[in-house]
């Protein structure tokens, strides 16, 4: 029996509209807006993509001294978005995609996992497919030279030889073949994946594990993809107490006026749904990484949320992005750099 889609011979030729997944989602990736950088004042503004319930993408915007987030519904102070039933034209995100949120070439470009054709594919400021890069699982992470090269980095795993490795792509150059990153079969498949930009070497973050009792020891690890350093982040396994299969991550790299070096908080949603963080500032170096410990305000999120996470340098804060244990909307929380 057709589908709606294709009922009647309508739509010869295009792919059936997705039927609305049997699990939530809710996908968040927020970045700064290079657009007001300079402000001042709390006036900078971070722009927030996420995932609207019909898995269309949706767009916010909020400055850094806001409360919170703006509610996702149509007209004044909503997110904007595409709220109707789609068409079959209008691209819709694989159940369970992330968002990823880089800038190269002084443009916001958002990447997600295209439902129709499994690609990881660019959905803003238009829809493309990020040729050679067909998405086996939904996780993938993307970063740039913060000083702008016009160079953008998609990493994502595929198999090569029997097992999963995390490749890169590079997203300046249109068809490029991606590149395997030496060691990382390591990664447990399906991991979450980070990638970010000191403004000298690239580096990707991803979970895996280490043979041994039960199911072994889980842990969170770093690994320079211009250099080939690699380091667990230490006490990193006591994220996933209790046991979980995969943990979701997010980064914010910064740099203040009085510290020229640059920070870099990770976060990782652990068992029970709880928040951790890490910290280490880079000096010309692989960075140095203090223990996981839980948030100065205790946070657990829900089963299904990503997480996104902008540097506020200027008040030595960071914001985190995603949807709390008992709400229904996505919640803005600050977490000063010297509390944990």
């Amino acid at each position: 029996m057709p589908c709606d889609t294709h009922a009647n011979g309508r739509n010869v030729g295009q792919p059936c509209q997705p039927d609305e997944p049997a699990t939530p989602m809710q996908a968040i990736s927020a970045i700064l807006n290079p657009d007001t950088v300079g402000r001042g004042n709390g006036q900078e503004k971070v722009l927030i993509s996420q995932s609207l319930e019909n898995r269309t993408v949706g767009l916010d915007s909020i400055p850094f001294k806001a409360d919170s987030v703006n509610d996702q519904k149509e007209g004044k102070d909503g997110v904007i978005g595409y709220y109707t039933k789609p068409a079959t034209i209008v691209p819709t995100l694989r159940p369970g995609s992330k968002l990823v949120t880089t800038i190269f070439n002084d443009i916001v470009h958002v990447y997600g996992v295209h439902e129709q054709t499994g690609q990881i594919s660019q959905f803003s400021p238009i829809f493309s497919h990020v040729k050679n890069a067909k998405a086996e699982f939904n996780n993938f992470a993307a970063c740039s030279n913060p000083k702008d090269d016009g160079k953008g980095y998609l990493y994502f795993q595929m198999k090569r030889n029997g097992k999963h490795f995390i490749h890169e792509v590079n997203l300046s150059i249109t068809g490029s073949v991606p590149t395997l990153v030496d060691g990382t079969d390591e990664a447990d498949p399906g991991t979450d994946i980070i990638a970010f930009h000191d403004g000298r070497d690239r580096w990707i973050i991803y979970q895996k594990t280490t043979a041994g009792r039960g199911k072994g020891s889980k842990e969170i690890v770093l690994r320079g993809v211009d250099n080939g350093k690699q380091q667990a982040i230490p006490d990193s396994s006591n994220c996933f107490n209790p046991p979980i299969d995969l943990a979701r991550i997010a980064v914010a790299n910064a740099r203040t006026p009085e510290n020229q070096d640059d920070q870099v908080f990770v976060y990782v949603i652990g068992g029970n749904n709880k928040i951790y963080r890490s910290h280490a500032t880079i000096a010309k170096g692989t960075p140095t990484f203090e223990s996981f410990k839980s948030l100065a305000q205790v946070t657990h999120v829900n089963d299904y949320t990503s997480m996104s996470v902008v540097a506020d340098p200027a008040n030595e804060e960071n914001l985190i992005f995603a949807m709390p244990e008992d709400g229904d909307g996505i919640s803005l929380q600050r977490d000063p750099w010297g509390k944990q």
